[in-house]
């Protein structure tokens, strides 16, 4: 398996995602829980943070090091929102793929599934399937990544050869 970093615009679209499943503003100072973490910028940041370590931590692993983006582990992240349509329901196929990638990317070290972050994406999952009532089978082909070109990607469908991507 090959293993790479994912982009900042993944991470930003995964805790975006997150956050408003949860009904939470994070521009709001009070605080409320959000998966273990109080529900604000700070926190969300904190969980974008956590994400892309694990994602780092695992190219570490897989690589020995050796891959130079990877070598000094992840770096600072801040949170960013990306845009959600007002119908939520229509972005999370493609969120449900950007944490599948992620995952499929984080999973390398052999302790991977006691970490923080593969619990935290196990937990948005299960929220997403119970939100939609599907199954494993649905998500099949739906994009793995999110760059930052595609920042809008929840408003504005991806797509190839002309048809929606998700």
């Amino acid at each position: 398996m090959s293993a790479y970093i994912v982009d900042k615009a993944t991470i930003d679209a995964i805790v975006t995602v997150w956050c408003a499943l949860e009904g939470v503003d994070t521009q709001r100072t009070e605080q409320a829980p959000l998966f273990g973490y109080d529900a604000d910028h700070a926190s969300a940041t904190a969980i974008g943070q956590a994400l892309w370590n694990e994602n780092y931590r695992s190219m570490n692993y897989r690589y020995q090091g050796r891959a130079e983006e990877a070598a000094n582990g992840a770096p600072v992240y801040r949170f960013e929102s990306v845009p959600l349509p007002r119908d939520l329901n229509s972005a999370l196929p493609r969120a449900m793929g950007a944490i599948r990638g992620l995952n499929y990317q984080a999973c390398e070290c052999d302790d991977y599934e006691d970490s923080r972050a593969f619990a935290l994406l196990t937990d948005l999952q299960s929220t997403i399937r119970a939100r939609l009532g599907k199954h494993d089978p649905e998500w099949r082909g739906v994009q793995w990544t999110i760059d930052d070109a595609e920042r809008h990607v929840f408003v504005r469908p991806a797509t190839r050869n002309g048809h929606a991507s998700w």
